[in-house]
């Protein structure tokens, strides 16, 4: 199933794969620990790359009826492999089916379908082969060409490991940290408090007030900026927008501040206050911001507390945030000059609006403000081509910045794979169609700034 061919239905859609196929990734939103690249153990059990850290398979296995000791709890390495193949043999047209045919076949050259029958000799054949090619993280990024990655990382981390990565000669892959301060906005919990302690630990400021609070944020900021970092990142569940002045967000923050319970009026206007402080700022860095809107996250009380967060727990919220945005940018846009902007819905109902707003502040800069590539629930084929469409209907297809795995797997380099295949033929349907003037050399120049172009030049990376 996996051949060369794979989802491309025309010579068109071959044509323009084989212009994009071996192009670098750039995957500038990622979940990857800097840690284990640094140590790059070699990976020595197919279960351990498979199940270790992908809540996407999680959830598949869960949704089949396997129990947590074969999915998280792993005790019996060959068992959970055996209840993964039970969940996956026929789960036809979800993108786990297709991405571990495309793992297995790009990181084990095992080629044959996963089936309950061929289980015991793939697991055999596919660690055997990693006996006999010992690889670990390094070794992989190495292999799929991978230019650069942007992990995920909280405002007080150390980035000790980007630093050491960033030294060590023989390493030349770029790992950049993404600044993500979303723990400072969990006003109603003790994450909180935890955070502005961790936040004067590393910045020596007391925080006070919200001057002191915007003093230490800044500190934290031009640290994460001398470790290379361009970009911010923000997971927001629900977004409501006020205007408001320093005085009236500083009285709420003092509020919160002497362990006084706030209203949701007033979380929202706390929010909106320090998500404006935070684009002014990664405006004069010249960085790029990535928002992540709409996720209803653990929702399960009980596999929450037991396995924690980023657990396979979480859903697509019906909030539509798009009025709420387009007054929070036009205010923004009143005082400073916006950075550049990668917005992400969760829910796909919200694309036609966020693709209109994005033009609306998007002059000096081609392409300034983005609808990010298709996320979580939403990178299978159906919802790959969603998002194309309406970025070329109501942008620019030309100046997208591309696809990327948003993932906590190695292997899961896979999915620019298998993103290039259905561009290729998205674009061939087109030209087959009469939509798109057959010039192929035109065609092949769309598909490749959309695969690695665009964004090698949108992100701005100084090293």
């Amino acid at each position: 199933m996996i051949d060369n061919d794979f989802l491309l239905q025309n010579e068109v859609a071959k044509e323009i794969y084989n212009n994009i196929k071996d192009l670098p990734i750039i995957d500038y939103h990622n979940h990857l620990s800097p840690l284990e690249i640094y140590e790059n153990k070699p990976f020595d059990n197919i279960t351990n790359m498979w199940l270790q850290h992908d809540h996407y398979k999680w959830r598949l296995m869960r949704f089949s009826g396997i129990k947590e000791e074969n999915i998280t709890n792993i005790n019996n390495k060959f068992e959970a492999f055996s209840s993964f193949v039970k969940s996956i043999e026929k789960a036809y047209l979800n993108p786990l089916y297709y991405w571990s045919h495309m793992e297995l076949k790009t990181f084990f050259n095992v080629n044959e379908y996963l089936t309950r029958e061929n289980t015991k000799e793939i697991y055999e054949k596919a660690n055997r082969y990693l006996k006999n090619h010992p690889k670990g993280p390094r070794e992989l990024l190495k292999d799929l060409k991978v230019e650069a990655l942007c992990t995920t990382d909280d405002l007080n981390d150390d980035l000790k490991y980007h630093e050491l990565l960033e030294k060590d000669p023989n390493f030349s892959i770029k790992v950049l940290p993404t600044f993500r301060p979303d723990k400072l906005f969990s006003f109603d919990t003790q994450i909180f408090e935890e955070n502005i302690i961790k936040l004067e630990e590393k910045t020596s400021i007391k925080v006070i007030d919200l001057n002191s609070l915007e003093k230490a944020l800044s500190i934290r900021l031009d640290f994460f900026e001398n470790h290379s970092c361009q970009l911010a990142d923000h997971g927001i569940s629900y977004f409501k927008y006020h205007q408001t002045s320093f005085d009236q967000a500083n009285e709420i923050f003092l509020k919160r501040y002497n362990n006084l319970s706030l209203t949701i009026l007033e979380i929202e206007i706390l929010n909106s206050y320090l998500l404006g402080f935070f684009l002014n700022e990664y405006s004069l860095r010249n960085w790029t911001v990535q928002y992540h809107i709409g996720a209803s996250r653990n929702n399960n009380t009980i596999g929450y507390e037991n396995i924690g967060v980023d657990s396979g727990y979480d859903s697509i919220t019906n909030h539509h945030f798009v009025d709420d945005f387009n007054r929070f940018l036009n205010d923004i846009n009143t005082k400073c000059t916006l950075p550049r902007i990668i917005i992400y819905p969760l829910n796909s109902a919200s694309y036609e609006a966020t693709a209109a707003m994005c033009a609306n502040f998007s002059e000096g800069l081609k392409g300034k403000i983005q609808l990010g590539a298709a996320w979580w629930f939403l990178d299978n084929k159906r919802g790959i081509e969603k998002q194309l469409n309406i970025f070329a209907e109501f942008l620019n297809l030309n100046y997208f910045i591309g696809m990327v795995t948003d993932s906590r797997s190695f292997l899961s380099f896979v999915r620019h794979d298998y993103f290039r295949r259905i561009l290729a033929s998205f674009l061939a349907e087109k030209v087959e169609k009469g939509l798109i003037p057959k010039n192929m050399k035109k065609i092949a120049e769309l598909a490749q700034n959309i695969s690695y172009n665009n964004t090698k030049n949108f992100i701005n990376f100084k090293r």
